[in-house]
């Protein structure tokens, strides 16, 4: 269960500095983490087999999440975020 929310969290945190190509290798890391997982504990074929089932959808649900909470606070009027064009600082006409 924690392997699925630490999924599910890191594909939010990918999708703020990645395109969607990431996930193919986060899927597969997720993977990798469930089988050496589901083996040092003991667990059979079957929950292994779900848990990176779950693992995948995890990556991917926190991905689309995360874009959809991008496209959320750019949405938003008068606020301004960090990954503004314009500065704060900046003037607008040159002196």
């Amino acid at each position: 269960m924690l392997l699925i929310i630490l999924s599910f969290l890191s594909a939010v945190l990918l999708s703020v500095r990645f395109d969607m190509f990431i996930l193919l290798p986060a899927i597969l890391l997720g993977w990798l983490a469930a089988i050496i997982g589901g083996v040092a504990t003991g667990g059979s074929f079957g929950s292994i087999l779900i848990e990176m089932v779950l693992v995948a959808v995890a990556l991917q649900v926190g991905y689309v999440g995360g874009v959809v909470g991008q496209w959320l606070m750019k949405a938003q009027p008068g606020v301004r975020h960090r990954w503004s064009e314009k500065s704060a600082a900046a003037a607008d006409k040159p002196i």
